[in-house]
């Protein structure tokens, strides 16, 4: 619409010339940064490559130091001196052996677990002994006071029927009536031996029976 007074063709190409002359101005300071840049990176891997160096020097340095000194050849007196210590050490285990098949058999059994075994009728007699001999034998003081008390005590016999042990596993609260207990088994015994096809098994039999000693004077065995 309008006619330019000059010629305005060099415009454009002096504008682009000032952005070209500018941004080549700008590009040594952007190589330079990132010159700057990748010599950081250049210098920190070899910091961390210097130091990884050095942990594994120290680590193989350590090792070294843990592997011992290649041993020296066995002499004959080592190898006597060992074969002495397997032959000490054979013998222990035999007598350990031997030991643990000479420890005595034993049979456990209560009113629960009694009819299981062969010892159940025995076991029944035990029980009817020991509720006479007790009930014969009541003690005074325990009825005088009308004291009463339920204990578990274990008996432990002989093939033959003697005593060979009296255990109180739970006490009744009163002496008395614990001594009480302990007393009536050492008055019933000796038992009647085991019956012969038990003694094959055990050598040892083990009663455990709840004891009650009732307020109006009598003994129960269960």
């Amino acid at each position: 619409d309008f006619l330019a007074q000059e010629d305005q063709v060099g415009s454009g190409e002096a504008e682009e010339k000032a952005v070209n002359q500018q941004q080549a101005a700008l590009q040594p300071k952007k190589q330079s940064a990132q010159s700057e840049h990748t010599k950081e990176q250049q210098a920190l891997a070899q910091a961390q490559k210097a130091l990884l160096q050095t942990e594994a020097d120290v680590a193989i340095e350590a090792s070294n130091k843990k592997v011992p000194k290649q041993s020296k050849a066995l002499t004959t007196a080592d190898l006597l001196r060992q074969s002495e210590e397997i032959a000490k050490l054979q013998a222990e285990i035999n007598e350990a052996v031997t030991s643990y098949s000479r420890r005595p058999r034993k049979l456990h059994i209560n009113s629960i677990n009694a009819h299981k075994y062969k010892a159940a009728s025995y076991e029944a007699a035990w029980q009817r002994k020991i509720e006479r001999v007790g009930n014969l034998n009541y003690p005074g003081e325990v009825r005088r006071k009308r004291l009463s008390g339920t204990l578990v005590m274990s008996v432990e016999l002989y093939a033959d029927g003697n005593l060979k042990k009296i255990i109180i596993n739970r006490r009744s609260g009163h002496k008395i009536i614990d001594d009480a207990a302990v007393n009536i088994v050492k008055l019933s015994a000796p038992f009647a031996p085991l019956p012969i096809d038990l003694q094959k098994d055990i050598d040892i039999l083990v009663i455990t029976r709840t004891w009650q000693f009732l307020n109006e004077g009598s003994l129960l065995t269960r």
